[in-house]
Formats: structure tokens, C-alpha cells, sequence
């Protein structure tokens, strides 16, 4: 279960840094995940980690952004 989380979160970062350097679109991520560019940042390049909490509102955000 825990290698399956770690697989999701890499994912879905990848996807969010995608997002940021294809669109610029960082502020608005980090707003919308209720974080400050920065934490964004670090967890784009792997500094930090998200919270299991922040990990599900990354992952609501990509789901809407998919939609």
C-alpha cells in the first residue's frame, strides 16, 4: 500500500510540475491546494514531501483539471 501511495504522489507531481512549467500556472496551483508557491516548489522538486492531506487536494486538483 505505502509503495503504491509513494507511485501516486510521484505521479501526480510530475503531472503539477507539467503543469507549472508548461503553462505557468504555479500560483494558481498553489492557491487552489491552499499551499504557498514555495511548499509547491520544494514538492515539484522533491525537497518535501506533501502531507497525506495535501497529496488528496493534489489529486483533486488534477481530477478537475482533467474533467
Amino acid at each position: 500500500m505505502r509503495r503504491t501511495l509513494i507511485c501516486l504522489l510521484l505521479v501526480h507531481l510530475s503531472e503539477l510540475e507539467a503543469l507549472c512549467r508548461v503553462h505557468g500556472r504555479q500560483k494558481e496551483i498553489a492557491h487552489a491546494i491552499g499551499v504557498s508557491e514555495r511548499v509547491l516548489s520544494n514538492w515539484i522538486h522533491g525537497s518535501r514531501s506533501p502531507s497525506l492531506e495535501s497529496f488528496f487536494k493534489i489529486k483533486d486538483f488534477l481530477d478537475a483539471t482533467r474533467a
